[in-house]
């Protein structure tokens, strides 16, 4: 609602009883002046913005800073259409039930364009920060730590269908992901 709109940054820690920040969200979410999200230590949040619709959207337009850490029943930060352009870093850390970051329709693409860096730490089931159409042309740098189920960073293709292309790509620092086999592929 109104009341969140000038919401600048939101950290939520040790909330061990909360299901999530948002629940029941009919259509759209819009927080237009968050500029940093940091969840921490919350015990029984399965996911962080809940809705019953797949075509639901999920706007952040000024997020620059996502961080998910310890979070051991979470399964998904979102479902739905996702729009971050100036989401700078993405950092998710032992979150052991999440397997992508974002789930979304295979019609819809996640808008990530200014997404820089990715650290992706202890999450047991992780297999890819996306299942779906993904836009992140300025990506620079990945870490990858301790994610056993992890087959292909980027799981999806870009919006012309074709493979996802990472022209900035400069530094990846990948350890104990047994199950990588590619960076990125198609679905």
């Amino acid at each position: 609602g109104s009341s969140l709109q000038q919401l600048e940054h939101l950290s939520i820690v040790h909330c061990h009883s909360m299901e999530a920040v948002m629940i029941d969200v009919v259509s759209a979410i819009e927080l237009p002046r968050l500029k940093k999200l940091y969840l921490d230590s919350l015990g029984c949040a399965k996911s962080f913005f809940s809705t019953a619709k797949k075509e639901a959207t999920l706007r952040l337009p000024s997020l620059e800073s996502l961080t998910i850490e310890r979070c051991p029943q979470v399964e998904r930060f979102w479902t739905g259409s996702f729009f971050a352009p100036k989401l700078r870093k993405l950092s998710v850390t032992e979150c052991n039930k999440l397997q992508h970051v974002f789930e979304v329709n295979p019609d819809i693409t996640t808008e990530l364009s200014s997404l820089q860096k990715v650290d992706i730490s202890s999450c047991g089931r992780f297999k890819s920060i996306l299942s779906g159409p993904l836009e992140a042309p300025i990506l620079r740098e990945v870490q990858l730590y301790n994610c056993p189920d992890l087959e292909c960073f980027l799981l999806g293709s870009s919006n012309q269908n074709g493979p996802i292309e990472l022209p900035f790509l400069a530094a990846v620092d990948v350890g104990y992901c047994a199950k990588l086999t590619s960076m990125s592929r198609p679905p």
